[in-house]
């Protein structure tokens, strides 16, 4: 019983220090912080289809649709950066992938923009076309 509860415990313990980081930030503190995003490490995530991709997206962007079946397939590549940022138009797909990256044990930073491309525009925040 003894070894039982001590696997446990030591199982428990090793996924606290595996588990990621996941911090929420407005759309504000998202475009201070890619400033200095390195995006050799990191990634910034835009989970909206194609057809709002296209009306405009964050420079360095790259669009990975949330609702789509190739969503586990289209992240994997990216489980080995550093940071993960993550924005949709408001949060809903930016939960969904945040969600999936957890499931799928990615390890680093991640951030989840939770007023999302909504924010960034009330901002006034540059977009590329």
């Amino acid at each position: 019983m003894k070894k039982i509860i001590a696997i446990c415990v030591l199982i428990l313990t090793i996924n606290q220090l595996q588990a990621q980081s996941v911090q929420e930030i407005d759309s504000q503190e998202a475009f201070e912080l890619l400033k200095s995003f390195d995006h050799q490490t990191g990634v910034l995530i835009d989970g909206r289809d194609s057809t709002m991709f296209t009306s405009g997206h964050i420079e360095k962007a790259i669009l990975i649709n949330a609702f789509k079946e190739t969503l586990e397939e289209n992240l994997i590549p990216y489980l080995t950066k550093e940071k993960i940022m993550v924005i949709c138009t408001t949060n809903r797909r930016t939960n969904t992938i945040i969600e999936k990256l957890k499931e799928l044990g990615y390890k680093g930073e991640i951030f989840g923009v939770m007023d999302g491309l909504t924010g960034w525009k009330e901002n006034n925040l540059p977009l590329k076309y």
